[in-house]
């Protein structure tokens, strides 16, 4: 059985550590909750049988709206820290959790630099994103 993990918003599949035998998926830059959930919906098409479905933060809300959806495709949900949506946090709260991370090691900076490079490439859809979320 195949195990498919969703990263949250705005973290690069690789500044997650799973164990062997988990495919961190990658998701495209997306602008609505909708694009998010149509990109995971064709992943979870490729495969032949159901899969375990594990995500974080706004990822493990996508892999919620995808089991709710196709409940079939799904064998097990994993959820960690999962965003409720709609987000009720305050951005600048956000950010500064964000800064508190790097600044303490929590998130490496490398990985801090690549999602900022990713949002900064895509600012629309970033923004789009985080207004369909809230």
């Amino acid at each position: 059985m195949a195990r498919l993990f969703v990263p949250g918003w705005g973290a690069p599949a690789s500044a997650y550590a799973v164990p062997s035998g988990w495919t961190v998926l990658d998701p495209p830059p997306a602008d609505s909750i909708e694009t998010r959930l149509r990109w995971l919906r064709d992943e979870l098409a490729l495969r032949d049988e159901p899969v375990t479905l594990a995500g974080h933060s706004l990822g493990a809300a996508v892999a919620v709206l995808a089991a709710l959806e196709e409940p079939e495709r799904i064998e097990r949900l994993l959820l960690l820290s999962p965003a409720g949506l709609p987000l009720t946090k305050p951005v600048r709260e956000s950010v500064r959790d964000f800064a508190r991370q790097v600044r303490d090691r929590i998130y490496p900076g490398e990985l801090a630099l690549r999602a900022l490079a990713a949002l900064v490439s895509s600012p629309r859809s970033a923004t789009r994103l985080a207004q369909a979320v809230r």
